[in-house]
């Protein structure tokens, strides 16, 4: 049983790790939506927007999965709220990419 448990932790950290990549990998696709917007390279931009929509998505599908195995497993239940808090508040940060490239591809301001 010990082995059950540490092979489903490893997963957990997988999929934590993938998540943080994804947070990542949203902010550099922001930096460089707003650098081709600002360069008025909308097909690059429009790139950057469809990227970061596809990435906000994947971002969530793998939070939920986390989420899921974290209640699932009963993994690190001394911590599982503070991960929790961390993943949702990431997650505004993922979201908040997408919406303001978005804004700028409606408003043109």
């Amino acid at each position: 049983m010990p082995f059950l448990f540490n092979n489903r932790t490893k997963q957990l950290e997988t999929e934590i790790d993938k998540y943080l990549d994804s947070v990542l990998k949203a902010g550099l696709i922001f930096y460089e939506g707003v650098k081709h917007y600002l360069s008025n390279d909308k097909k690059a931009f429009q790139n950057d927007f469809d990227k970061i929509s596809e990435l906000e998505t994947s971002a969530d599908n793998i939070r939920r999965e986390i989420k899921t195995k974290l209640y699932t497993y009963m993994l690190i239940p001394e911590s599982r709220g503070d991960v929790l808090g961390l993943l949702e508040t990431l997650d505004d940060v993922v979201d908040i990419c997408e919406i303001v490239l978005k804004q700028l591809s409606i408003e043109n301001p």
